[in-house]
């Protein structure tokens, strides 16, 4: 999927910016903020590892953290 703004984003300095993505057999919904930002279906993959890649576009100085990770087995 390509990169694409969203008007969920907070941007600025000292912003935070909470993700939350749910993947649910092949399906996956992502929320940024608490905003439903896409759902997708995708079938390819039964299993994988996850990766969380801050791309700073161009910036050298800006600081980037992440912070509170959590993987969790979603309940049915």
């Amino acid at each position: 999927m390509d990169w694409t703004n969203h008007s969920a984003i907070r941007v600025g300095m000292h912003e935070s910016n909470h993700l939350r993505v749910i993947c649910d057999g092949e399906r996956f919904r992502v929320y940024l903020n608490g905003v439903l930002a896409t759902s997708f279906k995708d079938s390819r993959f039964k299993l994988g590892k996850l990766y969380v890649v801050a791309e700073p576009n161009g910036q050298t100085d800006l600081g980037i953290a992440f912070s509170d990770l959590q993987l969790r087995e979603v309940l049915r």
